[in-house]
């Protein structure tokens, strides 16, 4: 007869064939710009496919001899949700392989992911709570800071539900500092805990400090257009316009058909020259207009535009009439100001009501921070040339 050892070999090397198969699928997956050039990257879906029916063809033999298998399914499971649709397939495979060992945790993520795709967003988070149970994992852990982001209900259920989506992402980072994807969804968490409710600078800076972390992983940096999109995003807010149209660009190029970076870039493009085009004109006022708010302006002995270092200007402060709303995307409010010399220039405000300043009101800006920015966008990207110039503007907040 067969020696315990004997019979648990050949389970053994299977185990080890299917895992270094599936490792070098994902790998292939994610590192696919570490071996291609941003011109493949409308094939890489179609490359991604093809992988995975070359790791099919090895792991399913393996599970014809024996297809009860749990870490054998868990692996093709693992295989067929390396697409980005929902695949049938994959939830039946996992499903199985927790059937005949519920104490596997990475199948049990991995069926939670599959969840995900699905739209279960209930399925997916009890899949990643279960496996949370049975140990503490980075991957169960920003999964469910994932799922965690989806809770509905009222303002203050959400916002705990968002508190603890990065309390768990920073678990995850606890359990491994050099993964950048924890720390992507860490950001992603405190992006989304900005938009619950007001959007506030030090929120934003939290998310892009997450994100500066994750870009440290090369192989988040390289492959990962989330993570460029989500920190365009917040450097948008933060009016850091230049950062926000080359993560955008970048974030285009690495998934092609996905039509929204482009649309974002084309967005703050816009934004830019708008912007620039109403500081040149003065926002089309008339002479007498202008010379009506200069002589508003005339007795104030706080500090204009011309005078104030690019930067923070600590103690200063400086003066101005709101001539237009420029604001876009509802954060950060922005203004058309004109100081007492008829200098126009574009006013960035955080942390205050939407209809808090209009248009006509006199303000006064204490500590402005001074802001010159020069817009340079890549070739190719926007449908019209026009839209790709470069745009100026000064901003004080």
């Amino acid at each position: 007869s067969c020696s315990p050892y004997s019979q648990e070999f050949p389970h053994q090397m299977a185990h080890e064939e299917a895992a270094k198969a599936v490792d070098a699928l994902y790998d292939f997956r994610d590192r696919y710009f570490d071996t291609h050039d941003l011109s493949h990257a409308p094939q890489r879906e179609k490359d991604v496919v093809a992988k995975i029916k070359e790791t099919l063809a090895v792991l399913e033999p393996l599970l014809a001899a024996d297809p009860r298998n749990a870490q054998l399914l868990y692996q093709k499971g693992r295989a067929l949700n390396a697409a980005t649709p929902y695949n049938k397939e994959a939830e039946d495979a996992l499903s199985r392989a927790v059937k005949f060992d519920p104490n596997l945790t990475e199948a049990w993520n991995m069926l939670g992911e599959c969840f995900w795709k699905k739209g279960d967003v209930a399925g997916s988070k009890n899949c990643f709570e279960g496996a949370l149970a049975q140990r503490k994992s980075k991957e169960s852990l920003r999964n469910l800071s994932i799922v965690l982001r989806q809770v509905t209900g009222d303002a203050a259920a959400r916002t705990a539900a968002l508190a603890d989506s990065i309390a768990r992402a920073k678990e995850a980072v606890a359990l491994d500092i050099a993964d950048g994807e924890s720390w992507a969804v860490l950001g992603n968490a405190h992006l989304a805990l900005c938009f619950a409710g007001t959007v506030r600078a030090e929120g934003l800076r939290a998310a892009l400090k997450a994100y500066q972390q994750a870009e440290r992983d090369a192989r988040q940096a390289r492959n990962n257009p989330d993570l460029h999109f989500n920190r365009a995003q917040v450097y948008k807010f933060l009016a850091n316009y230049q950062a926000a149209v080359d993560g955008f660009s970048l974030a285009a190029q690495l998934e092609p058909a996905n039509p929204v970076p482009r649309e974002q870039l084309r967005r703050v493009v816009e934004h830019c020259q708008r912007t620039a085009a109403a500081i040149a004109s003065k926002g089309k006022l008339k002479a007498k207009r202008i010379a009506a708010i200069m002589k508003t302006l005339s007795s104030t002995t706080n500090a204009v535009v011309a005078v104030l270092q690019e930067g923070p200007n600590n103690g200063a402060k400086l003066r101005a009439i709101v001539v237009s709303i420029l604001t876009m995307d509802g954060v950060p409010q922005v203004y058309l100001a004109m100081d007492t010399t008829g200098l126009c220039f574009a006013l960035t405000i955080y942390n205050m009501a939407p209809d808090a300043i209009r248009v006509e009101d006199d303000v006064v800006i204490p500590d402005p921070i001074l802001q010159r920015i020069t817009l340079t966008v890549p070739p190719g990207l926007l449908s019209s040339d026009a839209s790709a110039q470069p745009a100026a503007a000064a901003a004080a907040a």
